[in-house]
């Protein structure tokens, strides 16, 4: 088994990571394994790569171990692609996921059926401790419903539908095979294996 630290505090996103890393031989170390909290990041880039390269990075740099991070942006067309890649602090610093899908509601209330369009971007990146850096990206199409179902725990997952559903009511592997994250894990793995 490698060891891989990923570079989040989200237990789901760790979740999403070991699916379908592990049957790769890969073992996904956090910090609670490691026992310690590690500093938080400022995500101060102005792309999803930059801010997934400045976790990934300090992550490298705090544990010396290949590190892992990915940032996720919700681009909704009604809004002219907001919250891009501000979708986890949309309704401000110290929101919480039920502010974010509360604001982004409220925002889409008058907009019609059929002009609801958004998509999911996800960037992995992956720094070793000699300096290689991989990047990939995944990206999952479908729109913002009028209400929120299912488990309202993560992120816009509760008003987001795909072709597959809404992300809160399908099983974890149907999420994973058309997901924005599940599209760049596998990517991700794709790359991974060249390098290990």
């Amino acid at each position: 088994m490698t060891d891989l630290f990923i570079s989040t505090k989200n237990i789901h996103k760790v979740k999403e990571f070991k699916r379908i890393l592990e049957p790769l031989g890969i073992n996904i170390i956090t910090e609670t394994d490691l026992g310690r909290d590690l500093p938080d990041v400022v995500e101060d880039g102005e792309t999803l790569q930059e801010n997934s390269l400045l976790k990934a990075r300090a992550g490298c740099k705090e544990t010396g171990m290949i590190s892992v991070a990915d940032d996720t942006g919700l681009f909704v067309k009604a809004l002219g692609g907001e919250p891009g890649i501000f979708a986890a602090r949309y309704a401000g610093e110290g929101c919480t996921p039920a502010d974010n899908r509360k604001k982004m509601l409220e925002a889409m209330k008058d907009v019609p059926d059929g002009e609801r369009d958004a998509y999911f971007e996800c960037t992995i990146a992956c720094v070793f401790p000699d300096g290689r850096e991989i990047c990939v990206a995944g990206r999952c199409d479908g729109f913002i419903s009028k209400d929120e179902i299912g488990d309202l725990a993560f992120g816009y997952d509760a008003i987001f539908e795909c072709e597959k559903g809404r992300f809160s009511v399908i099983s974890g592997d149907d999420k994973d095979s058309v997901s924005h994250r599940g599209r760049a894990l596998r990517a991700f793995a794709a790359e991974i294996t060249k390098y290990l």
